[in-house]
């Protein structure tokens, strides 16, 4: 939770997700997406912060956060090109080691899946990445099955 406690420290300006039904907001800055979701509260902790397969409840918005209510409508497609830098980081040891992306895909909505479903299954005409192959799996996607059958020989 260390990276957490460090954004917790940071000025951040998130954007409502547009179709985040004002319960999605996003900051990204480069190739970092962080992620906050408003919970039902009382019932739940009032936030939730997802950063790095990292997830942390916090009661408080940190006085250095800004979330700006009005996002703007031209954002969607990229957010999901900064979902897709985050599921399928630099195939290096230093960004795979001990990576899990199952937080971020577990907390995406339908339409924001069937998206990403879209690009990975691109992305492996190019790259036969196992990471890809392992998310459209965890995804269990059946619009990847055709392209999974034809890489299977390759990599498997």
């Amino acid at each position: 939770m260390t990276m957490i406690k460090e954004l917790l420290k940071q000025k951040l300006i998130f954007k409502e997700h547009t179709h985040g039904n004002g319960i999605y907001y996003y900051f990204t800055s480069n190739t970092e997406l962080v992620l906050l979701r408003l919970n039902n509260f009382p019932d739940e902790p009032l936030y939730t912060v997802v950063y790095q397969s990292q997830a942390k409840y916090i009661e408080d918005k940190p006085i250095e956060w800004i979330i700006d209510y009005n996002p703007s409508p031209g954002d969607e497609p990229e957010l999901i090109g900064e979902y897709i830098k985050q599921l399928i980081p630099p195939s290096d040891y230093q960004h795979r080691n001990r990576f899990s992306n199952n937080l971020l895909i577990d907390i995406l909505k339908t339409y924001e899946k069937e998206s990403i479903e879209e690009r990975l299954i691109e992305m492996l005409d190019s790259d036969n990445d196992l990471l890809i192959v392992e998310t459209l799996a965890y995804m269990k996607s059946t619009k990847a099955l055709p392209i999974l059958y034809k890489l299977g020989d390759y990599i498997f």
